[in-house]
């Protein structure tokens, strides 16, 4: 179900109300775009995938 909802464009449900995965997805997509992110910002992206 999720990768039908993330090939649509549409962000899964469960993940949405997740506010402390949502408040991490600008990480999460600078980080698939190539961009930088600050060390800071990549330490606490880290924590929450083992977390996960």
């Amino acid at each position: 179900m999720d990768y039908a909802s993330v090939a649509q464009g549409i962000i899964p449900h469960d993940i949405v109300l997740d506010e402390n995965i949502v408040g991490h997805l600008p990480v999460f997509f600078r980080t698939l775009r190539n961009e930088k992110s600050t060390k800071e910002e990549m330490d606490r992206f880290i924590e929450l995938i083992k977390r996960s």
